[in-house]
């Protein structure tokens, strides 16, 4: 009697044991599902990027520049007659409205895709946030180290974009004067690390915090879920009034 009821209390908890098995491999495939999908979106979002600043540049910016070049030459021309004041000056807001026009465009295709990461690689384009970090305010170094490694144009295109979060948040949330961007190449690895010296923030809060928010949380999840997406490690080091450091570790 005993034996059997001990064989049936374990072919019970075998039965059990099996569908917890069968539920986490379920979830399991979900979640690799999950990552696929998330994946596809982020590739099909960087040529949606592209495309749009492709058109951008090629239609847009040149029909301004037209545009503005005909303006200049009305100018030209009018200046040498003896028109109203109230004219002259409608004429030069023309002008100076496509011209702002235009830098505003090619600051959109830059932002879309900068075409220095296509064209020049991973380090130059790192290179080039650093320089444009001047403009928001903030001063920011750039250090590159080791014997740059080979990586995929998808993680090239991630570490970009979590940089560029970075960098943002620091600009609109962080009050810093100073960042910094390393990029170091290992054997086996490359590490990006991103640091300023602001106001900081408690990075145990949740991401959806509404005072987390004010310090670019769900940036942050954006960019811990671009890191996930090509298997790199990110980690978020950070306390009131004591900056923030950021680094992102790939595998080669």
């Amino acid at each position: 009697y005993y034996l059997a009821l001990v064989s049936t209390r374990l072919s019970i908890r075998t039965g059990e044991l099996q569908h917890t098995l069968e539920d986490l491999s379920s979830a399991r495939q979900r979640q690799d599902e999950l990552r696929d999908y998330a994946s596809l979106i982020t590739r099909v979002q960087e040529e949606e990027r592209r495309r749009l600043a492709r058109e951008l540049h090629d239609d847009t910016a040149q029909a301004l520049i037209a545009l503005s070049l005909g303006l200049n030459g009305l100018e030209r021309v009018i200046g040498k007659r003896d028109l109203p004041e109230k004219d002259v000056k409608w004429l030069s807001n023309l002008q100076n409205l496509a011209d702002s026009t235009l830098e505003g465009v090619r600051r959109a295709c830059r932002d879309l895709r900068p075409s220095v990461l296509d064209d020049l690689g991973l380090r130059a384009a790192l290179e080039w946030l650093s320089d444009s970090s001047a403009a928001r305010g903030v001063s920011c170094r750039f250090l590159c180290t080791g014997s740059p490694q080979p990586t995929s144009a998808e993680s090239e295109i991630a570490i970009f974009r979590i940089v560029q979060e970075a960098l943002s948040n620091i600009w609109r949330h962080a009050n810093a004067t100073q960042a910094a961007i390393e990029l170091r190449y290992y054997s086996d690895l490359v590490q990006v690390t991103i640091c300023d010296d602001g106001q900081g923030f408690v990075t145990k809060r949740s991401p959806f915090d509404p005072e987390r928010n004010s310090h670019g949380g769900l940036g942050l999840v954006g960019m811990r879920e671009r890191a996930t997406l090509i298997g790199a490690q990110l980690s978020i080091n950070s306390s009131p009034n004591k900056g923030c450091t950021i680094v992102l570790s790939l595998p080669l």
